[in-house]
């Protein structure tokens, strides 16, 4: 089977985690991280503001365990701000609640600080650069690359914010093999492979963009205990009800009992659910 491109405005949406405490988990989402919630008796919605699209959706179970570090599934999700003043303030947030950092990057494409949720699951929050000064390799490629950003620079950025609202920008995966899940991610789903040269890793993405996914074999096959905290399902929104209709089809063998009729699983048991409503 041969890739068949997603459509160019192909984006991710809503991801989905199991979490210990629901209250806590707000405390750190909605008070931390300033994200608007709705919040039900053991589930939250999250988004960027009121009346913005969901971007997260916390589900607690008691006795979940925390997410260990190296394991398959997640290695964290993305939240993509529409500026740099936009990511700023929310560096600075967490600065002012005192929540650690794991890091901080320049990636050529974009700056990101990374951190953990309270149950262990990996986030990454950044700004995209204009594409127009993407690093790019002799070929044309996408050539992200990591670096110590300016963060004092970054901090001090007060520029006006241009009205967006934060989304899921992408999903960063640990996988067993890599080229199964470079070949599910490309020849089924459909992205394009944009780079491959880092060890142990590639980056896929619909439309030219850096990457929507991002593939990792560097937890080295290690899987986390059933009870640990997760991220249950992402969501792949396809802006053409064609586009979706023939992702179904190509889908067809990767789900199981329960998951729901929108909901496929990849080869190291990751849920996607494809979602036609579109790009924002």
């Amino acid at each position: 089977m041969t890739g068949v491109p997603l459509p160019a405005d192909t984006s991710i949406g809503e991801v989905r985690l199991r979490v210990a405490d629901i209250g806590r988990s707000l405390a750190f989402y909605s008070r931390a991280l300033g994200l608007h919630a709705q919040r039900g008796d053991d589930t939250a919605v999250l988004s960027s503001d009121a009346g913005a699209p969901s971007i997260i959706r916390l589900h607690a179970v008691s006795r979940t365990l925390p997410r260990p570090e190296g394991v398959i599934g997640l290695y964290h999700f993305a939240i993509l701000y529409p500026d740099r003043a936009s990511l700023a303030r929310a560096v600075r947030s967490l600065i002012d609640a005192h929540w650690r950092f794991s890091g901080f990057a320049d990636h050529g494409v974009s700056e990101a600080a990374y951190l953990q949720d309270p149950d262990g699951l990996g986030i990454e929050l950044y700004a995209d650069r204009p594409r127009s000064i993407w690093p790019r390799d002799a070929a044309g490629r996408i050539a992200m690359f990591t670096r110590m950003p300016d963060l004092d620079d970054l901090l001090a950025e007060t520029g006006p914010a241009d009205g967006g609202a934060a989304r899921i920008g992408h999903i960063h995966l640990h996988v067993a093999t890599l080229a199964r899940s470079t070949r599910f991610h490309h020849d089924v789903v459909g992205f394009d492979v944009t780079q491959d040269g880092i060890p142990g890793a590639v980056f896929l993405s619909a439309g030219g963009y850096h990457h929507h996914i991002g593939l990792n074999t560097w937890a080295r096959g290690r899987e986390a205990e059933p009870d640990a905290a997760t991220m249950t399902a992402w969501t792949l929104r396809v802006p053409d009800a064609a586009a979706t209709a023939a992702l179904r089809r190509r889908l067809v063998g990767h789900t199981s009992p329960g998951d729901g009729p929108d909901a496929f699983r990849d080869p190291d048991g990751n849920v996607m659910i494809v979602d036609e409503t579109g790009a924002d």
